[in-house]
């Protein structure tokens, strides 16, 4: 990550010649003003009415809802914790989870007043009754509005994750798709992509990759019923460049926002998330938000947490947010012209120098506590709490002090080792801390990151963008014998069944089709109104002959390219059927790309999704098929999905089909001339 922030701008420059390249459009937003007014035109240029949204917190830093809101038009958000919180008209309190301070029995209230529903706390109902209620938004939309996980300079595409499915939608169904992207939010290889991929899907809920990870870098295609006619980038700096340019907290721009630091937090899980007043929360937000938005103005951030160092501890890419909120507190002690901070109180910088000289005298430190033990047993009350203190009432209006222990913790020490005397104390490796101020806080690590002072130590942008050697990874796939695809197989199912992935082994084209047919036939009365299935215009798709199969019971339509219908039929078909490209054993994903005839909206739209595989077309790890879509630079979008549409907002219940298929059947065939090899 830092490698890449140190050639940030060639990085960016590589990532908006690859969109351009694939006809989409970029825009650099030096502020969040300008941000919101490219968004803006855009959105009066093609006279849109309704935006419907992916979760974002960039588009709640720039507040670009509120200026939408403003110019008349209707700004929906589409995942479900950000839904919830907009309908109760509140903002999210925790990076990946936005409604987490509420509870079933309020979820429940709010729907039944504002989507006019009976009242009931069951997380499935009220799942159902969003995706009702959202999924008319999602396909009638003018503008799809997102934000981006992690974009790739090699390949021009940015990658968006996600459980739910809605930002899959809000990036297909409408005419327009805008992503804003925090300018360091980009790695410069698919091999950088791949590793923060990872470590964010596991840093954020333990996965081994979300539902859906889906790639998009361009419009769709001529033909093509659905994606975006426009793309737009907008890479959006607003104060980033000035955390870059320091190197005392350029550090904190390696954040993949995975929300691991709130999870461990002992502040945050105390306070929560509103209590920051910023759409970064815990430990990130308390050294993000100050330096984006004023290190005066959010000084309380910074000075409360606990530095205890669990942050740093389960970070996934090891960010020393406690080096940077020490080095917060001693510009608001001191004062810094460079970022524009004041000295936050004086009299606290001297009552700290005091505290400084009391405690590194141990005699006069016990006088004084003995002396104020004396001097608090007037205010201390009945229960054996101070509540009352002339000339701090500020501190005992609202709540009762802990008076002073009546004996020091060293004294206790003392009296403990003077009874016991054990042979040997064991203690914890500490951290020797002098007696002055600048011993407290590290020095800035300068050396290697000044680009024009030393410019030897900066790695080569050559370096950077230097492609994988993937023939040996290549080769290994090519040399798996039938019985090693067998075992991948089996590893295969291990993984799909906590996914909620049910897979189906054929011997033969023939039995595959039979298996569709069935589960077809079986959905039919819970799923289909009008008894249509859509299937993609596959090869492998074509052998089965499903129109034939189902003949007087299910219209079957292919998505065969320039097909001015086959969006309505997408709609109405409670099926749908593709071939994926690759199916990955360790985490039961499937790798779906997009090319002409095989539309995106076919695993999304439907109810169900059926998957159809080759057995010599599953690959044992995600490096594996990155190797082989690095071979296939001529598709504009892809996505890996992983099981059914699901989400855990409510409760941390788990509902499938939030905003996807509810269901999702994987058939694997075993023929060996069933589909071409993986290589």
């Amino acid at each position: 990550r830092m490698a890449t922030l140190d050639q940030l701008d060639r990085v960016l420059a590589q990532l908006a010649e690859g969109v351009r390249a694939r006809g989409g459009q970029v825009f650099f937003a030096a502020t969040a003003e300008e941000a919101n007014e490219y968004v803006l035109a855009l959105a009066r240029k093609h006279a849109v009415q309704r935006v419907v949204k992916g979760k974002s917190m960039l588009s709640a830093e720039i507040g670009i809802d509120t200026a939408l809101s403003a110019a008349g038009i209707e700004v929906v958000e589409t995942d479900l914790g950000e839904y919830i919180v907009q309908l109760a008209g509140s903002t999210a309190s925790h990076i990946i989870a936005p409604c987490i301070h509420m509870d079933r029995q309020q979820i429940g209230r709010l729907f039944a007043e504002r989507l006019g529903i009976p009242y009931t706390d069951d997380p499935p109902t009220l799942t159902r009754a969003a995706r009702k209620a959202l999924r008319e938004k999602l396909l009638t939309a003018d503008m799809g509005l997102t934000g981006c996980n992690i974009a790739c300079a090699e390949t021009g595409q940015i990658s968006l994750v996600s459980n739910e499915g809605n930002i899959r939608m809000a990036t297909t169904m409408p005419k327009l798709h805008v992503a804003l992207m925090g300018m360091e939010r980009v790695a410069a290889t698919l091999e950088d992509q791949r590793e923060l991929l990872q470590l964010l899907t596991q840093g954020a809920a333990l996965q081994k990759l979300s539902t859906y990870v889906s790639f998009v870098g361009g419009p769709r295609r001529a033909g093509d019923p659905d994606g975006p006619d426009e793309f737009h980038l907008v890479i959006v700096d607003n104060g980033r460049s000035r955390i870059l340019a320091d190197p005392e907290f350029r550090e904190v721009l390696a954040c993949i926002r995975c929300g691991a630091c709130l999870n461990i937090c002992p502040v945050y899980g105390r306070i929560g998330g509103h209590a920051y007043g910023s759409p970064y929360s815990g430990p990130i937000g308390a050294v993000v938000t100050p330096l984006l938005k004023g290190v005066n103005l959010h000084a309380d951030l910074c000075k409360g947490e606990t530095l205890c160092g669990a942050c740093r501890d389960v970070c996934p890419v090891e960010n020393d947010l406690p080096r940077m909120l020490l080095a917060l507190r001693h510009k608001l002690a001191y004062g810094d012209p460079g970022w524009q901070v004041r000295p936050h109180n004086r009299l606290e910088g001297v009552g700290f120098k005091l505290w400084q000289r009391l405690i590194d005298r141990p005699s006069l430190y016990a006088a004084v506590l003995r002396l104020l033990g004396g001097l608090q047993r007037p205010f201390t009350g009945p229960e054996g709490l101070i509540g009352r203190l002339p000339g701090w009432s500020g501190w005992t209006e609202a709540r009762d002090l802990v008076p002073l222990a009546a004996t020091s913790f060293r004294e206790r020490w003392r009296t403990l080792h003077r009874h016991h005397r054990p042979d040997r104390v064991v203690m914890g490796q500490g951290v020797s801390v002098g007696s002055t101020q600048e011993s407290l806080v590290p020095e800035p690590l300068r050396s290697g990151l000044d680009l024009v002072k030393e410019p030897a130590l900066q790695p080569t942008w050559e370096a950077l963008i230097a492609s994988t050697d993937d023939e040996a990874t290549l080769r290994t796939i090519a040399s798996r014998s039938r019985e090693d695809q067998l075992d991948l197989l089996r590893q295969l199912h291990d993984n799909a069944g906590v996914l909620g992935l049910k897979i189906h082994t054929c011997a033969a084209l023939t039995a595959a089709a039979a298996c569709i047919a069935a589960i077809a036939r079986e959905s039919a009365p819970e799923f289909s109104v009008t008894r249509e299935i859509v299937c993609h215009d596959h090869p492998l798709l074509q052998a089965l002959q499903l129109e034939h199969l189902l003949a007087g019971e299910i219209t079957v339509h292919l998505t065969r390219q320039g097909d001015s219908e086959i969006r309505q039929h997408t709609q109405d078909s409670y099926i749908g059927v593709t071939a994926p490209a690759w199916g990955i054993a360790e985490s039961a994903t499937l790798v779906q790309l997009t090319r002409p005839g095989q539309p995106r909206s076919t695993s999304l739209v439907p109810s169900i999704h059926i998957a159809v595989l080759s057995l010599s077309r599953l690959v044992a790890t995600l490096a594996e098929a990155y190797a082989l879509i690095r071979r296939e630079p001529k598709v504009d979008s892809l996505v890996f999905i992983s099981g059914p549409s699901k989400t855990a907002d409510i409760e941390a219940c788990m509902v499938l089909g939030a905003h996807g298929p509810r269901a999702m059947h994987l058939i694997v065939v075993t023929e060996a001339s069933a589909d071409g090899p993986a290589v």
